[in-house]
């Protein structure tokens, strides 16, 4: 494809691309109010990561398990185990080097965006050239389903950057039969199996690649290729470890199967004077408010069921898909360019789209037929299949017709989708919860006790603000939907494996002496629809307690539109007995029972069951 000049140069078209992937993923970047379901629970996992590289508490062995169990009962909101760490060890170096904050999580994934897109900027330069690798990597890195992954601390994009990274090495190696390409291979793919288990699928387009390239037999003759696969199952076998050890639904959660909730019986229906918000007012919620709590966003370990922000399971088996992706992936025009790009390719036979069509259906193998079904956050990793797709009916064009006036209307164009993409992308609001923040630098700087509780369908974001604040980790978040219930996971009405682990205002009471409690921080309509929950609104109503400060949450997130954070304290602090925290955490099938010393993080000694 001739070009106009500037971008007959790989490094000025990788310059701005650079700039415009910072423009897309950096939007808001200094916000604390953004949120998203899981993205809380990936926040507080590289602050752990954080702590464990300064503290590297690896021998013997098991002080690694007592030290995360306790991390867990003191943060209560960590996603370590049920996600890999290689993300979040990233995250930890950012924020060493730039302080805890979401910026600094946020500029992590600035790091992961801009290896997917010099990745796949090559990967299309060795084929087609800087023109259209140019335009194919713009088009990419604008879409509003690409960078909305850059705007909460997910692992979509991360995880899209290791799978292109390891397709680019790949590439190398094939071309060159260099075998330091091959191990790097290896690498590159168990890190991105570290980053998200789904990742796996890359081993399809891998072998697909090796099979139509024809050198599959050849690379079976050769002992690298055993040395390599040697390599990656050395990185791999210990994940698959902790996966299966930590049980079947973590296993399902793992690769995207989230599990079937049921109705939970109405706290109303449940307790005398049950359903009450935390003044006192009867709760009837509307069918809106019923709407939005079944989608809402809940759970364990960072499980989250379908929420407003994410439309959750697509149906199962896949169709053909071109529905779901202008859905979710691409705009209508984009996609209809995609379309012909991929007639044009397939009427003539133009064989250097093979590694991405195989991308493409590697994809669809994986998430289609052998899971038999995907999340919208799935789709991103056939989107630079697509991207491509979109570029090939300009090249081709150019290749017809050389002269500049051609090219100059071709890249108009092109420069017009990219900024419909941007525009697109900015029009979208992102997720936001805002206040949460600001009660957790409250309680956080007046407590005189080392123990806080909340009951929040919040309670993540809530946890890493904590941690955020608390430098000196000596404070524990103790989550009411720990102690007084447990859950799986849950979404309004619905939940899995719940659980109501106490039963009157008396034993909240016992619950708060026995642990020091002085700050209690609850939203004001109950995250769970169990009658313990209302119950501890309904007592924090009593003279035992003061309504401390009452800050509203600014919020587009369904379940908690309305709502308030509400800060009480306890007037009849007690001073801290210590024993021991159980946590049950069933999405594993676990139970953490860890030592609590007043004053003092966890001590080592957490056992599980």
């Amino acid at each position: 494809m001739n070009r106009p000049r500037l971008l007959s140069s790989a490094p000025a078209a990788l310059a701005i691309l650079c700039g415009l992937t910072a423009l897309m993923v950096l939007r808001q970047v200094g916000s604390t109010a953004l949120a998203y379901p899981d993205a809380d629970r990936l926040l507080l996992d590289g602050v752990f990561m954080l702590d464990f590289m300064r503290e590297l508490p690896l021998w013997p062995p098991s002080r690694v398990y007592d030290f995360t169990a306790s991390y867990y009962a003191q943060y209560p909101g960590l996603s370590i185990g049920y996600k890999p760490v290689f993300f979040p060890t990233v995250e930890a170096f950012f924020n060493a080097v730039l302080g805890i904050s979401q910026a600094s999580s946020r500029l992590a994934l600035l790091f992961f965006a801009l290896i997917a897109v010099v990745a796949f900027f090559d990967l299309v330069r060795e084929r087609f050239g800087v023109a259209t690798a140019f335009w194919s990597a713009a088009l990419l890195i604008s879409l509003p389903a690409v960078a909305k992954w850059g705007w909460y601390t997910m692992t979509e994009l991360p995880t899209l950057a290791m799978v292109l990274l390891s397709g680019w090495l790949f590439r190398r190696y094939l071309r060159s039969s260099n075998h330091l390409y091959l191990y790097g291979t290896a690498v590159a793919f168990g890190l991105a199996c570290w980053t998200k288990q789904v990742a796996v699928f890359a081993v399809l387009w891998l072998l697909l690649e090796a099979i139509f390239a024809g050198r599959l037999l050849w690379m079976l003759r050769q002992m690298q290729t055993y040395i390599a696969a040697g390599l990656a199952l050395v990185l791999l076998v210990p994940l698959l470890v902790v996966t299966l050890w930590l049980g079947d639904q973590n296993i399902a959660q793992s690769i995207g199967r989230i599990a079937k909730l049921v109705p939970t019986e109405p706290a109303a229906q449940s307790v005398p004077g049950g359903g009450r918000s935390a003044t006192g007012e009867g709760v009837s919620a509307s069918p809106q408010q019923q709407a939005d709590r079944q989608q809402a966003d809940g759970g364990e370990l960072g499980a989250r069921a379908g929420s407003a922000e994410q439309p959750g399971i697509i149906a199962q088996r896949w169709p053909l898909a071109f529905e779901q992706l202008a859905r979710n992936g691409l705009p209508p025009w984009t996609l209809a360019l995609a379309a012909l790009g991929a007639l044009l390719a397939l009427v003539r036979r133009d064989g250097r789209v093979r590694y991405f069509v195989l991308l493409a259906i590697a994809v669809y193998l994986f998430f289609g037929l052998l899971l038999g079904q995907a999340r919208d956050r799935d789709y991103i990793y056939w989107l630079p299949a697509f991207a491509l797709f979109a570029v090939l009916p300009f090249f081709y064009l150019s290749e017809r017709w050389s002269a500049a006036r051609v090219q100059y209307a071709a890249a108009g164009v092109l420069a017009a989708i990219v900024l419909s993409h941007v525009a697109l992308s900015y029009a979208r609001q992102p997720s936001f919860s805002q206040g949460y923040d600001i009660a957790a630098g409250l309680v956080a700087s007046q407590t005189q006790s080392p123990t806080l509780m909340v009951d929040a369908y919040n309670n993540g974001y809530f946890t890493y603000f904590v941690r955020q604040y608390d430098e000196d980790r000596e404070l524990f978040v103790l989550r009411a939907d720990k102690l007084l219930s447990s859950s799986g996971m849950y979404a309004g009405e619905r939940a899995q494996d719940v659980e109501q682990r106490l039963e009157s205002k008396e034993d909240i009471g016992a619950l708060m002496d026995r642990f020091g409690v002085q700050f209690i921080v609850v939203e004001s309509e109950s995250p769970l629809p169990l009658p313990i929950h209302d119950l501890l609104r309904e007592y924090l109503q009593s003279d035992r307690f003061r309504l401390a400060a009452t800050i509203p949450i600014r919020t587009n997130r369904g379940p908690l539109r309305g709502q308030d954070l509400l800060v009480y304290e306890n007037l009849e602090l007690k001073t801290p007995e210590g024993g021991v925290l159980e946590l049950p955490i069933p999405i594993v099938g676990q139970t953490i029972r860890v030592p609590y010393k007043p004053k003092a993080v966890p001590v080592d000694g957490a056992t599980a069951e």
